[in-house]
Parts: structure tokens; C-alpha cells; sequence
């Protein structure tokens, strides 16, 4: 009984994890809800994690804030290229309903076409920044 009020005790060990996991999440949304800094906040809280949770290094708080500051010029400029891969294809079909409505005219093969080449020429983007 006397172990139970040792901080060091398994008990408070685990629940200071599971605070960690709380508070690191509740930043991760707070920093994500601007949709162009979610891949600066997905970073920082991966790297908080893993540090902080797994390795159990002290300061998880404070490296996911560093993290964030430190990625998010490149999590933006990611988060910024994903929803235009995301966004062509919901573009694709805005354009060809639009030209089915108003000119009776099917244009599918050329946006399928450019949809392809978008999506390869990003991606390609992607891995040629991380490979370095």
C-alpha cells in the first residue's frame, strides 16, 4: 500500500502515458485546424510520440511544439501539394459535369489523362524531397 502514493509506482506511470496521449492529441487538433498545417502537426505529434511516449524522454510538450515549429514550412508546402493531388479529381468531375450541363459534351479521357499525370508528378515531387 505504501508503493501506491510513489510516483514512480506503475499506476501513475501509466496515467502520466495516457495524459501525454491526451494532451499531445488535443494539440495535434489544435495545430491541425488550419487544414495546411496538418502535415506540420502530424510530424510533431509523431515525433512527440515516439520520444516522449516510447522512449520515455521528459518534455514531450515541449518537443512537439519545437517539431511543429521546426516542419512546418515543409508541412505546409506538403499539406499544400496533397490537397491539389486531392483536390484534381473532384476538379475533374466539378469541370465534366459542368461541361455535360452546359455544352452536352463529354470530356473524360483528357481529365482522366491529366488527373494521372498530376497525381505521378506530385508524388514523384514527394519522394525526391524526402530522398535527399
Amino acid at each position: 500500500m505504501g508503493n501506491l502514493f510513489n510516483p514512480d509506482a506503475l499506476l501513475w506511470r501509466w496515467c502520466s502515458r495516457i495524459l501525454d496521449v491526451m494532451v499531445l492529441s488535443i494539440l495535434w487538433f489544435f495545430c491541425s485546424l488550419p487544414a495546411v498545417t496538418a502535415g506540420a502537426a502530424s510530424a510533431a505529434l509523431y515525433d512527440a510520440a515516439v520520444h516522449g511516449i516510447r522512449r520515455d524522454e521528459p518534455g514531450a510538450y515541449a518537443r512537439f511544439l519545437r517539431t511543429f515549429r521546426r516542419e512546418l514550412k515543409t508541412g505546409c508546402l506538403a499539406s499544400l501539394l496533397w490537397g491539389a493531388v486531392i483536390a484534381a479529381p473532384l476538379l475533374s468531375a466539378a469541370l465534366q459535369a459542368a461541361a455535360r450541363w452546359y455544352w452536352n459534351y463529354e470530356i473524360g479521357f483528357e481529365l482522366l489523362v491529366y488527373n494521372a499525370l498530376f497525381t505521378i508528378a506530385g508524388m514523384f515531387i514527394l519522394v525526391k524531397r524526402h530522398a535527399k
